[in-house]
């Protein structure tokens, strides 16, 4: 009887630890996030932030929580579906520990504000988790997501499969795939890219994916580069070493001037990871 008296405190001490690594275990869940290394990379984070996602997406929705289902479509990326209404949502981290969910702007929004079609002129069709084709006003038009650190946004003319990933602050990493879908795509991107790719005149597809994802990055940054301006539409020279390193400058009569520093420094750093080579594309904002 004393042996068992003296067995019983180590008894549940080992009840208890077992208790806490059960709660543990049920308290985290494993997601997908972008990793400081450039890939990406599996960590545990809590059901809170997922509670949290489904509790923002059910305000914004008008929908009840159980009504949405959540779908992770790229690293840090989730779809939320429910009561016919389609959101997305970008996990933004400072550091590991501090995360918060930032909504992106419906690509209806988006098409209603670039046509200025009424709210039931236009149609949302998803070809793709991160692709959207658009009916508005007799027009059919192609939008993808384009990523900057801490920011995503719809974008015409984008490139939908190059994932922009923070691997420090203030640096996106666009990893560019080796291949595109098909010659179709092939055409739509060139064409969207009106001034062509410069600096290869093979075009290959890597360099004509990595013109059209840096002019879809870039489109999310348009209201920093205007008050860089003062408002004024501006065109950019971008170019990209085959190291991947991204530069951004100005014509003239632009060219070294303080509004070029102020264009440059509301760009940040940019790295394109997977380029066959140097290239250089032109874009107007």
């Amino acid at each position: 009887m004393t042996r068992l008296v003296r067995l019983l405190p180590l008894v549940l001490v080992a009840l208890l630890a077992l208790t806490g690594c059960h709660r543990r275990a049920r308290a985290t869940a494993t997601v997908a996030q972008p990793a400081t290394s450039g890939g990406v990379v599996a960590t545990s984070i809590s059901h809170r932030h997922y509670r949290n996602l489904l509790r923002i997406a059910s305000r914004d929705t008008q929908c009840h929580h159980r009504e949405l289902s959540a779908q992770e479509v790229s690293p840090g990326i989730f779809s939320i579906s429910g009561c016919g209404q389609l959101r997305d949502y970008v996990m933004v981290c400072s550091g590991r520990r501090h995360c918060r969910w930032v909504g992106i702007q419906p690509v209806e929004a988006v098409a209603i504000a670039e046509t200025q079609c009424a709210t039931g002129q236009v149609v949302v069709q998803p070809t793709g988790p991160l692709s959207r084709t658009v009916s508005a006003c007799g027009q059919t038009l192609q939008y993808a997501l384009a990523c900057a650190p801490g920011a995503c946004a719809w974008s015409r003319g984008a490139v939908a499969g190059g994932v922009v990933m923070q691997t420090e602050p203030g640096t996106a990493v666009i990893v560019v795939p080796d291949a595109y879908a098909s010659p179709s795509q092939q055409v739509q991107v060139q064409e969207a890219s009106t001034a062509g790719v410069v600096g290869d005149e093979s075009a290959d597809v890597v360099q004509i994916d990595a013109a059209g994802t840096l002019q879809s990055l870039l489109a999310t940054q348009i209201a920093a580069i205007r008050q860089c301006t003062g408002g004024a539409p501006v065109t950019l020279a971008i170019r990209w070493t085959a190291q991947g390193q991204v530069g951004v400058a100005l014509a003239p009569p632009h060219a070294g001037t303080q509004v070029e520093a102020c264009v440059q420094a509301a760009v940040g750093s940019v790295v394109l990871q997977g380029v066959s080579g140097p290239g250089q594309v032109q874009a107007s904002f």
